[in-house]
């Protein structure tokens, strides 16, 4: 049985940690798999600290580095515990996201430790090609040490009327990459559907007076994810992710699951991930095309939902997820 452990940044409610719980929680009979977090910033029991158990990674045969913080600590790992095999698994864009998210001093010295963190994993895993493409050289993309597993999610259990619907649901953190101000570019077009924004967006002067004078702006501020997801399995509405970057993208999974048609933006990784029959694209290049997006989506909410439904039980759920590690885990150590 492997012995595998999970490195994540911090023990807050995230993606990371969504899919790391999932992947530890579906390889239990198969793998002994241990999750730490470099930070505790919530109490979690079932999530170790790592600076009061680093000791215990000599024991593992796997050291599995997720996210940009966790893989800056490879060189010392690789130093630590040159028995174990260390792979990195990115989720973000590094110095495109860094660059726009942290002041310059820390994404500079981020980017750097990330780099050399990159290179000294015996593996890097990206959640799609699209990321991989983008980080690497195509010729570093022909090494067999670079591998792409999408995640997934459990199906989530629907409580809806199925009807044509007039909510449009935005999440995510008011950044340029979000594409927040799209949404704000296409308001008065929008007028007829109540708007419902999760994330730290309320703490934006913008989209806080905008929704002052704007009535049929909701903002829910940053919830726990079973709030969000109670909230878009119960209503038939419309997910609408406007991003100008993205590595994945749970929100479009999580809408595929709930069967709520979806409106993304033309960026690489949706063009991978979804197709005409399973989501409406709008062109970034033309923002007030979202808004004739988000109605087409409606008019044909139930072809676009069902077809969606079944491409993510096909292959984003926490099954098919759980399933590409246990061979990517196993393939790794008979390489």
């Amino acid at each position: 049985m492997l012995n595998i452990a999970i490195v994540i940044a911090d023990t807050n409610n995230s993606s990371i940690k969504t899919i790391s719980t999932s992947i530890r929680n579906g390889l239990k009979n198969k793998c002994k798999i241990r999750i730490y977090a470099v930070k505790q910033s919530i109490y979690d029991h079932q999530i170790q600290r790592l600076t009061f158990n680093i000791h215990q990674l000599g024991k593992y045969d796997i050291i599995q580095l997720h996210s940009a913080l966790p893989i800056t600590f490879s060189p010392l790992f690789r130093i630590i515990y040159p028995k174990a095999i260390i792979i990195s698994t990115e989720q973000d864009f590094g110095w495109k996201y860094f660059k726009n998210t942290l002041p310059l001093h820390k994404s500079i010295l981020l980017r750097i430790l990330l780099h050399f963190g990159r290179l000294l994993c015996h593996y890097n895993t990206y959640p799609s090609l699209a990321l991989m493409k983008n980080v690497l050289s195509k010729k570093k993309q022909l090494r067999m040490r670079y591998r792409v597993v999408y995640n997934g999610i459990d199906d989530i259990d629907i409580y809806k009327k199925n009807v044509m619907p007039q909510k449009i649901v935005v999440v995510g953190n008011y950044y340029y990459s979000k594409g927040f101000d799209i949404i704000i570019d296409n308001l008065n077009s929008l007028s007829s559907y109540e708007i419902h924004v999760f994330g730290k967006v309320g703490e934006d002067k913008t989209m806080q007076s905008v929704s002052s004078i704007q009535k049929n702006i909701i903002l829910h501020g940053k919830v726990p994810r079973d709030e969000y997801l109670g909230f878009i399995k119960t209503n038939d509405c419309i997910i609408c992710i406007p991003s100008r970057t993205e590595a994945f993208c749970l929100v479009l999974i999580e809408g595929m699951s709930a069967k709520c048609p979806v409106v993304v933006s033309n960026i690489d990784v949706f063009r991978e991930l979804t197709s005409p029959k399973t989501a409406v694209m709008f062109n970034l290049e033309d923002r007030y095309s979202l808004a004739s997006a988000i109605k087409k989506a409606q008019q044909n909410h139930k072809r676009i939902t069902d077809n969606a439904h079944a491409i993510y039980k096909k292959k984003y759920t926490t099954e098919a997820m759980v399933k590409n590690y246990h061979i990517l885990y196993n393939n790794i150590l008979t390489d």
